[in-house]
């Protein structure tokens, strides 16, 4: 009797060590597939800068995803890796910029951008000289909803904001969000 428990607490131990093994090996090959689809959509021409265009990038043919590459794709590409250097040259370790969503004519995008963390929120605008960020950046609250009077005074179309929020003149006073 003793001895067949034995063999089962030896069972037992090479599960839970096969088991231990199996989800380490699952954990890296989650991990270079991971790494992998981040390259396929991330342009990085300098170290530390992370851009990356999403759906702005890519269009449906054919039943299929294409990559654009027209101009409005190359400029919007140039123009946040050289606002990127720029920030990176003062002092942050990684530069965020992460296109959220575009409007139709693809003029106007969302952003979630950073200094080592891409947390905060901001428009960008293409015209006649080219793409510029739209500022101040902190006219939205914690969810990412940009402020009213800051989505009208830029006419940042509603595909891109959809919802925003009056502002109170109480801090005491819940936000008031509204459908645009």
């Amino acid at each position: 009797m003793v001895s067949k428990s034995k063999k089962d607490q030896s069972l037992k131990k090479v599960i839970y060590l096969l088991g231990a093994v199996i989800i380490v090996l699952i954990v890296l090959l989650a991990a270079l597939v991971v790494k992998k689809t981040g390259n396929d959509y991330t342009l990085s021409t300098q170290k530390g800068i992370n851009i990356s265009l999403g759906s702005y990038e890519w269009v449906v043919a054919d039943n299929k995803t294409v990559k654009q590459t027209d101009s409005k794709t190359v400029e919007l590409k140039k123009f946040l890796t050289t606002e990127s250097m720029k920030i990176l040259s003062e002092n942050c370790k990684q530069v965020y910029h992460w296109v959220i969503g575009s409007s139709a004519d693809r003029n106007q995008v969302l952003l979630s951008y950073g200094c080592d963390n891409p947390g905060a929120r901001m428009f960008a605008v293409n015209n006649d000289k080219g793409w510029s960020f739209i500022s101040p950046t902190n006219q939205f609250d914690s969810l990412g909803i940009p402020l009213c009077t800051h989505v009208d005074q830029n006419n940042i179309d509603k595909t891109i904001a959809p919802v925003c929020y009056d502002h109170t003149s109480s801090t005491d006073e819940p936000l008031v969000y509204k459908t645009r």
